[in-house]
């Protein structure tokens, strides 16, 4: 892991980066009590004029997701205000991304159909709720 990232977020191990979003990164971390596997998306604060707007954007994401129980949707364990970051504890969903499916060659047509409907239903579940 780079000096970037801190080894530690509230009390979870960051053990790993996996990907970097719109608002911020998104690491594999594990409670360092209970040893549950989680994903932690991390906001970094910033000095600038609209770092105010930015955080309540990130709390109300954290809020409207929390709400949300669906098999595809990644359930909301935590959410941390830290002195230099916000951090949204998720479940661990694993399994990789698309990206890392294709290295192998085509995805076959069933299980692309079926990860689309997934992933529709998904959306239409967190549309239907706002």
């Amino acid at each position: 892991m780079t000096s970037r990232h801190p080894a530690v977020v509230g009390p979870y191990r960051v053990e790993a980066m996996l990907g970097v979003g719109g608002m911020g990164e998104v690491l594999r971390g594990r409670h360092e009590l209970l040893g549950r596997v989680v994903a932690i998306k991390l906001r970094t604060r910033t000095r600038t004029t609209d770092e105010d707007r930015l955080a309540e954007r990130f709390r109300h994401t954290a809020c409207l997701q929390g709400e949300l129980d669906h098999p595809a949707i990644a359930r909301v364990y935590d959410y941390l205000e830290l002195p230099r970051h916000q951090a949204l504890v998720l479940e661990y969903l694993g399994g990789g991304c698309i990206a890392d499916l294709l290295v192998t060659g085509p995805i076959p047509i069933a299980s692309s159909v079926e990860m689309a409907i997934r992933a529709a239903e998904a959306l239409h579940y967190a549309h239907l709720r706002g």
